[in-house]
């Protein structure tokens, strides 16, 4: 049976491996001066609240792809 602590344990790796992966993102595709590495209390932030930046990461991008289909029309 699953305990308190695989649970907590997943939940750390999903969000480090959110928190690796937007660091990587944010370096190598935005412009200077939002390109630069990630804070560790901003890391902290995104392994402790990943359910809530990836929506928002999320909702982002799909909201902004949506704006530039209906900007073609």
């Amino acid at each position: 049976m699953i305990d308190w602590f695989e649970i907590t344990l997943l939940y750390i790796i999903i969000g480090g491996l959110w928190a690796y992966w937007l660091n990587n993102y944010c370096v190598k595709n935005l412009e200077a001066p939002y390109n630069l590495p990630m804070f560790e209390w901003e890391i902290i932030i995104h392994v402790t609240l990943w359910p809530l930046t990836l929506s928002s990461f999320l909702f982002e991008l799909i909201y902004s792809m949506w704006e530039e289909y209906k900007s073609q029309k």
